[in-house]
């Protein structure tokens, strides 16, 4: 495997373990602020629906301004999302804000940038290069 493709496989492998991390800490953070069981289902289950509903909005514009662009907009709503976490303690306010800024969107959109749908051939030697070069 090839430098870039070493970047690329530690990249993904540390934001899946930080992104698996934030599955445990989100329900226990809205347990904290007072949100029950079902509510909390609800909450996730918003939180997954956000990131396929972003995964699929995001390849239009992308296609029309561009990958870094989009990038961008992604890191954009990343940042609101941040925000709010760090200004409200309102369960539900926190679960918009998750929703908005649901960072498993960037890989469903690398993957649409890259034309690709399998990890496998996502990984690729000869797919990195291309997706490091969107990136940029």
């Amino acid at each position: 495997m090839s430098r870039d493709g070493r970047l690329v496989f530690v990249a993904k492998t540390a934001r899946t373990f930080c992104y698996g991390f934030l599955g445990v800490l989100f329900p226990v953070y809205l347990a904290e602020r007072g949100m029950d069981a079902p509510q909390i289902g609800m909450a996730v289950t918003l939180t997954l629906l956000a990131s396929a509903a972003m995964t699929f909005a995001i390849r239009r514009p992308a296609e029309r301004y561009g990958a870094r662009a989009a990038l961008f907009a992604q890191a954009g709503l990343i940042v609101v999302s941040a925000v709010v976490f760090l200004a409200t303690e309102q369960p539900w306010l926190i679960v918009v804000a998750a929703m908005v800024g649901n960072r498993d969107a960037m890989d469903g959109f690398a993957r649409v940038m890259a034309g690709v749908t399998s990890p496998a051939e996502f990984f690729s030697e000869e797919n990195a290069g291309r997706i490091l070069a969107a990136a940029r």
